[in-house]
């Protein structure tokens, strides 16, 4: 215990011995890495995928943002952008949805098209959203219905973006319309008692 001060040669030690394991976690990340590069070069995107998959898999919470950052040095923003989507869904299903939205405004820098595997994600994910990112939500709001065209949550993605507009953009113009395509598209939905009383309180 008295090693460091009295400047003393150990064979083992513990700094040692987490210096060994760090050094042996490195190098299996680099060869992982190198791995997904090769099967990427040779047109072998799906087995890329499911090694980094694999690997991730040992420990979520520590891995996907240590890989995350690890694959933003790819040239090929695939990788990192299939990464993401998985990495969302993780912090999504526990519940950290703060997280995943800033993740989700990161991969929507590098792809405008990034979306979450699930609708209900993605409408979980713009109740987290800050009110600075009023003007994401409003856009992926108008694109949920290409994005998840067999949705049965098309109208309440709709009732959603009505009220962004309405509440916090200031557009009443804009709400005002898409209140009235839920009428006439989603009367059930329209029938429901948060719409009549939302209907209510605006006139």
């Amino acid at each position: 215990t008295r090693r460091r001060a009295l400047d003393l040669a150990t064979l083992k030690s513990p700094e040692q011995t987490l210096a060994e394991a760090l050094e042996a976690e490195q190098r299996s990340l680099d060869q992982l890495l190198h791995e997904i590069h090769t099967h990427i070069g040779a047109g072998s995107f799906a087995t890329a995928v499911q090694k980094l998959e694999a690997f991730v898999a040992e420990d979520p919470e520590t891995l996907d943002p240590f890989m995350h950052e690890r694959l933003k040095e790819f040239q090929d923003d695939r990788m990192l952008l299939e990464h993401g989507v998985r990495y969302l869904q993780r912090l999504a299903d526990r519940g950290e949805m703060r997280k995943a939205w800033t993740l989700m405004k990161a991969c929507l820098a590098r792809d405008e098209l990034f979306r979450p595997f699930k609708d209900e994600t993605l409408l979980a994910l713009t109740r987290a959203a800050g009110r600075e990112d009023v003007g994401v939500v409003d856009s992926v709001l108008a694109d949920f219905p290409r994005a998840y065209p067999e949705s049965t949550h098309v109208p309440e993605a709709l009732f959603r973006r009505a009220r962004v507009n309405i509440e916090l953009l200031k557009d009443g113009e804009t709400g005002l319309k898409l209140l009235a395509e839920i009428e006439r598209d989603h009367p059930s939905f329209a029938g429901t008692a948060p719409f009549q009383n939302y209907r209510k309180r605006l006139r």
